[in-house]
């Protein structure tokens, strides 16, 4: 149901900060998610720059595998890079949410 609404598939970025892991995989998170995640981590960070990009390797092959490569690369949530830069301005809060675990 996540995923219909924008979201990733997996853990929620809240769910994820209060599980104890040892790697958070960037893969599995939206745009929105991610620059929730870093407000969430420190009011210091600011996105700067939050899109999704073409690939930039073109798919091999023919058929139905470079056909479906061209149709997600037409729709900008289905393209596979996300390209996220956060700005530190000041550093006056620092890591302000503490783990639940």
């Amino acid at each position: 149901m996540r995923f219909l609404r924008g979201f990733a598939g997996g853990l929620s970025v809240d769910g994820i900060l209060n599980t104890r892991t040892h790697a958070h995989h960037w893969r599995e998170f939206s745009k929105h998610e991610l620059v929730r995640y870093f407000s969430l981590l420190s009011p210091d960070f600011r996105p700067s720059k939050v899109k999704v990009i073409r690939d930039y390797y073109l798919v091999q092959g023919t058929g139905l595998k470079k056909l479906a490569a061209r149709a997600a690369e037409s729709i900008p949530v289905l393209r596979p890079n996300l390209h996220l830069e956060i700005d530190l301005h000041t550093k006056e809060h620092g890591i302000v949410i503490e783990p639940g675990w």
